[in-house]
């Protein structure tokens, strides 16, 4: 008696062998993303914002120095300003968040109240 249900064949690529082997893998994203929160690019008791930017795009950010941005339109949407690429779900297209991507952000320190993340003060 067999344990297991056979696989259909297209499913190969989704096994952990082979989503080790590929650098972009959603395997490998996902152990990016959870070294990154382990060491906290944020700060674990920074405020949650919502991050007005104009189009398909929904943005929030973790005190003054993190921000997750997704782009649900169809258009690449620039990178803020003064920010610093994590990780990304999907390549930029010209150092632009393409369509159906999310980044995580590091947004450079500045004395100026101006700018993204600064809702609140």
């Amino acid at each position: 008696m067999v344990g297991w249900l056979a696989q259909p064949g297209g499913w190969g690529s989704l096994t952990v062998a082979a989503q080790e082997a590929d650098g972009e893998s959603m395997l490998n994203l996902y152990r990016q993303g959870l070294e990154l929160r382990r060491g906290e690019p944020w700060d674990a008791a920074a405020p949650f914002s919502w991050v007005d930017l104009a189009g398909d795009v929904l943005a929030f950010s973790r005190g003054r120095g993190f921000i997750c941005l997704t782009n649900f339109g169809a258009d690449p949407v620039p990178l803020p300003a003064s920010t610093e690429l994590l990780l990304a779900s999907s390549k930029l297209q010209g150092g632009a968040v393409a369509r159906d991507t999310t980044v995580w952000l590091r947004q450079a320190e500045t004395s100026s109240t101006d700018g993204v993340g600064k809702e609140g003060r």
